[in-house]
C-alpha cells in the first residue's frame, strides 16, 4: 500500500508537471501570435523614440575648402521647416551636402568648395616687428594689425620665416601660429 501511494504520488508529480508544461508553453505560442493592439499613447512614444530633428535643436553647416584645407562653421538653431524630420528626409533636401551627424538634438552637413578659403594671411615683417596681412577681395594685401612683437627677440629660423612671408590659411591656423611666436 505504501509503495502504490508512493507511485501515485510520484506519478501525478510528473503528470501534474507535464500538463503544467505543455498548458503554459501553448498559452506563450497563443499570445506571441496574436495582433498587439497599440493605443494612440504608445504609438506616439513610438514615434518620438524615432530620429527625428528636435525643435530646439542646433543645425551646424560646414564648409571645407579644399584648395587650403580650411573648414568653417555656421550654427544656428533648427529652422521650423526641418523639424520633426528623418535622416532620409533631410538628405533629400541636401542632396549635395555630406551629413556628417545626424540625432534629435544636433545636425551636422559639410559641403566641399573646391577653392581657397576667403581667410588667407601672411605674416611678415614690417617696421621691424612681426605684422599681420591679410588677403582682400582683389587678391592683393592689406596691412591688418602690426603686432608688438619685435623681430629681434625671436630665434633666427623664425626670423627668416618671416622675412620670406608665412601665409597662413584659416584665422584658427593664423591663432595657432601666433601663439607660438608669442610664448
Amino acid at each position: 500500500m505504501k509503495k502504490k501511494t508512493i507511485l501515485v504520488a510520484i506519478l501525478s508529480f510528473f503528470l501534474s508537471t507535464c500538463i503544467g508544461y505543455f498548458y503554459g508553453r501553448g498559452t506563450q505560442d497563443m499570445v506571441a501570435e496574436e495582433p498587439m493592439e497599440i493605443t494612440l499613447e504608445e504609438s506616439m512614444e513610438v514615434n518620438q523614440k524615432t530620429n527625428t530633428i528636435a525643435t530646439d535643436g542646433q543645425l551646424i553647416y560646414q564648409y571645407y575648402y579644399t584648395k587650403d584645407h580650411t573648414l568653417k562653421e555656421q550654427q544656428e538653431v533648427t529652422p521650423d521647416f526641418l523639424v520633426g524630420l528623418t535622416r532620409e528626409q533631410l538628405e533629400s533636401i541636401y542632396p549635395n551636402w555630406q551629413l556628417i551627424l545626424f540625432s534629435p538634438d544636433k545636425v551636422i552637413l559639410r559641403c566641399k568648395i573646391e577653392k581657397k578659403s576667403d581667410e588667407v594671411y601672411l605674416l611678415a615683417i614690417y617696421d621691424g616687428c612681426v605684422t599681420l596681412f591679410y588677403e582682400n577681395e582683389d587678391m592683393k594685401l592689406e596691412m591688418k594689425e602690426k603686432t608688438s612683437i619685435p623681430i629681434a627677440v625671436l630665434p633666427e629660423r623664425e626670423q627668416k620665416q618671416l622675412q620670406e612671408g608665412i601665409y597662413v590659411y584659416g584665422e584658427e591656423n593664423l591663432i595657432k601660429l601666433l601663439s607660438d611666436f608669442v610664448s
